[in-house]
């Protein structure tokens, strides 16, 4: 599993959007947080590269908003498309971000 094998990709989110709310910027996209996150993660990791997959960003914004509801309206979120519209991401249901 990605997020469990690669933590401080979720840590950095959370940091880069602390900084985005605080300076003020409206809404964020999700995707420009993970472009940057890419160059920084290739740097940190020590062993085995950690590769962000753009399928992922929908799950992490959804993960980020679950984690601090006081920044749910940061992040624009469309439907999932699952086969299950009741699928829903938790913070204890992880398997989703493989």
């Amino acid at each position: 599993m990605f997020h469990t094998a690669h933590p401080l990709a979720f840590e950095a989110l959370e940091e880069l959007t602390a900084q985005r709310v605080a300076a003020g910027g409206g809404q964020i996209d999700i995707k420009a947080l993970f472009e940057p996150l890419r160059w920084s993660l290739l740097h940190m990791s020590r062993s085995e590269p950690c590769r962000l997959n753009n399928n992922y960003t929908s799950r992490y914004a959804r993960l980020l908003c679950a984690r601090h509801p006081e920044r749910a309206g940061a992040f624009q979120q469309r439907s999932l498309r699952t086969s299950n519209s009741e699928q829903r991401l938790t913070l204890d249901d992880r398997d989703h971000l493989k």
